[in-house]
């Protein structure tokens, strides 16, 4: 006796008598396991606190297990684990790396990716000081007051290496500028 599926409309013989849908979640095939997989979703976020809570209670009661688990596991696949971790960054480099600019610039100088992409715009892309783009072809860098923590501007590296040497201090470059202008 064949049964048409609930969800794919599809005719199917069932294995048991009660089976709503086609193929085995036991054997994660057709609409049954697709089933399955969406409930457990569903569940699991109705219950997120719960199971987040009951998880932590056990981790925090059998901690040493766990770890030692975890332990073995790497000791036995190591090669594999890190072949994979490699793979991982060597497909999503680009936006790791997008990610890593995104949250250094909003962790230290309180600035979006769109902010600091207006800032280069108005600057022309090149550095607010010597007006060249960075000779290394690296992104310019942010160049804020360390003590208010106002941007000013973006820098190449060699400007902004020099304006750190100095200390952002007036003084030290009216003697850097009087030392310079004289003739020896």
């Amino acid at each position: 006796m064949s049964k048409v599926c609930l969800r794919c409309g599809k005719e199917f013989i069932p294995n048991r008598g009660y089976q709503l849908y086609c193929g085995s979640r036991r054997k994660r095939t057709g609409c049954a396991y697709i089933y399955e997989l969406e409930r457990h979703k569903e569940y699991y976020h109705k219950n997120k606190r719960r199971i987040l809570k009951v998880v932590k209670k056990y981790y925090v009661n059998n901690r040493f297990e766990a770890n030692s688990r975890v332990k073995i596991y790497y000791q036995k696949n190591k090669i594999k684990i890190k072949k994979r971790g490699k793979q991982y960054y060597v497909e999503k480099r680009q936006r790791i790396l997008e990610e890593k600019k995104k949250y250094h610039l909003l962790k230290k100088y309180n600035l979006t990716i769109s902010q600091f992409n207006k800032l280069s715009v108005q600057q022309n892309g090149v550095c607010a000081i010597c007006e060249r783009e960075n000779i290394k072809g690296k992104r310019l860098y942010v160049d804020h007051c360390h003590k208010t923590g106002k941007i000013r501007g973006l820098l190449c590296s060699e400007c902004n290496k020099g304006l750190g040497s100095f200390k952002d201090s007036i003084k030290l470059f009216k003697k850097a500028i009087k030392y310079l202008r004289e003739e020896k």
